[in-house]
């Protein structure tokens, strides 16, 4: 695939509308049977906590390059506060995230035990969902999102009502924000647990089988066509039918059109199809043909699968696999022969995030974790002064290293001198750099996220309030310092010394 086409379905502005929960992730060890009742027991160890449902979906959004708003209702409680504070530290804008004083946050807690390096879900524990919003809070959502549309490039409807009744997303809402929405031909995309039969009048719908039994169509010897009076009405593009192993199949008005699946090592299913949802609705409304989108999105749900528990794909994981390329491919060398080693030690420190966290998480408790983050285009004397201080503060020092699309975003034009393969190189051959992880986002947000370093380090050029990530690792408990180096130097005037300086060739 082409990676030009991939990038460019970063940049779009999408309102997810729907049912925010938070969902909570409690590790357990596994202590036998209870003495009190014939009970398992559980010692619990670490929680987690990330934005479920709709705020996953929103999550994967904005972690593939796109401007998300959350449109939806929370209640006035600490889930509410944890869940919102969630979004925003993801970069989610939370304006339309009304709080209800009458309605409670759904929060979903996961008690986990793990066994082999593999994690099993032990139970789930449901609350919230007691009361509906109020009607009140429904119509100032109405009204703003008439006016968020204005800048929309696609709205996405996610239904993930599992309570049947306390769902934020009802007929009556869809008639009042599908028809604004297609007067200024913002696309419409939507999934639903429980009710996809309210969907019609979308545009692009997607589903997983379950939900597309609903519809009415089943898939077997005798295949039934979904719904067909949705096309026949010219209301529906396309319907899209996630398959998990067996891949998926878009239904238009013409053939079905069949979606391999990924060849994937599945570890957790939780939140793959909201990727899939993500990365086909991105693809959809960048231009990408239906073929192409479903291709992708497939893709991005092999990849979720291969992820604990929820989280989102990141654009530059999504590119790596669609190109067949690996995230940090070798270094181009002009001379392999002469290479000593072959592979230089310092690039086992250079690893995919995914990769890096899990094994932090494997030994989180044994050691302190610093964490820093930049583009490091031009490495001078005050890079190393900070760097080497920054590891005196913990046990490992991780650099999170801006890719070279995400420096020229910062950067600007000409921006960046040195690629990211060579300056990842440059960086884990250094003694006091531990690991060295590239990022492909404007910001790195979701590289803190998957971290959660116990320090966050930036130089002394920055105010602690100027440090982006600070609330995130302060709400879990890190702590963010600024680095006073008392160093001279400062890029820009390095570079500008750089150019002015003689080439050191002498005139003949």
């Amino acid at each position: 695939m082409d990676e030009l086409a991939l990038r460019a379905m970063s940049g779009a502005r999408v309102l997810v509308l729907g049912d925010f929960f938070l969902d909570r992730y409690v590790d357990c060890h596994t202590l036998g049977i209870s003495p009190e009742q014939p009970v398992p027991r559980l010692r619990e160890t670490q929680v987690n906590e990330m934005a479920g449902a709709s705020g996953n979906l929103a999550a994967n959004f904005a972690s593939l390059g796109a401007q998300v708003s959350a449109v939806g209702i929370i209640g006035a409680d600490e889930a509410g506060i944890r869940l919102s504070s969630s979004l925003e530290a993801s970069g989610i804008d939370t304006t339309l995230l009304l709080v209800d004083p009458h309605a409670d946050t759904v929060c979903i807690t996961r008690y986990l035990t793990s066994k082999s390096d593999e994690e099993h879900h032990y139970l789930r524990v449901d609350s919230g969902a007691t009361r509906a919003p109020a009607s009140e809070t429904i119509e100032r959502l109405r009204h703003g999102i008439s006016h968020e549309l204005e800048s929309a490039s696609a709205l996405f409807i996610a239904d993930y009502d599992e309570f049947d009744g306390f769902g934020l997303v009802t007929r009556e809402l869809l008639e009042d924000v599908l028809e604004p929405a297609r007067r200024r031909g913002i696309p419409t995309f939507a999934t639903s647990r429980i009710h996809p039969e309210r969907l019609a009048g979308i545009d692009y719908l997607l589903c997983n089988r379950a939900e597309f039994g609903r519809l009415g169509a089943h898939r077997g010897a005798s295949e039934e066509r979904p719904s067909s009076e949705m096309f026949l009405r010219g209301e529906t593009t396309a319907i899209a039918v996630t398959r998990g192993a067996e891949g998926a199949t878009l239904y238009t008005a013409g053939e079905p059109i069949e979606i391999s699946a990924r060849e994937s090592i599945e570890r957790d299913p939780c939140g793959a199809g909201d990727s899939f949802a993500a990365a086909f609705t991105l693809a959809t409304t960048s231009g990408l043909e239906l073929k192409l989108a479903g291709e992708i999105a497939s893709v991005a749900g092999g990849l979720a699968v291969e992820k604990d528990r929820t989280a989102p794909i990141l654009l530059s994981e999504l590119v790596a696999a669609c190109t067949n390329e690996p995230l940090l491919p070798p270094l181009d060398r002009r001379n392999q022969e002469a290479a000593q080693p072959a592979e230089p030690a310092s690039r086992a420190k250079i690893r995919p995030l995914d990769e890096l966290t899990r094994e932090l998480d494997a030994r989180r408790f044994e050691r302190k974790v610093v964490m820093t983050n930049g583009c490091f285009d031009v490495l001078q004397p005050g890079h190393f002064l900070f760097l080497e201080k920054a590891k005196s503060l913990g046990d490992l020092l991780i650099v999170a290293l801006n890719s070279d699309w995400s420096t020229g975003a910062n950067k600007g034009p000409g921006r960046p001198l040195v690629s990211y393969r060579e300056r990842a190189q440059i960086l884990a051959g250094l003694e006091c750099v531990d690991y060295v992880t590239v990022f492909d986002e404007l910001t790195p947000i979701a590289a803190i996220e998957a971290i959660r370093p116990d320090i966050l380090a930036k130089g002394g050029n920055y105010s602690i309030d100027e440090i982006v990530g600070k609330s995130l690792v302060e709400q879990y408990g890190g702590q963010v310092l600024a680095l006073d180096t008392a160093s001279s130097y400062d890029t820009a005037d390095f570079m500008l010394a750089v150019s002015r300086a003689s080439t050191g060739k002498r005139d003949l």
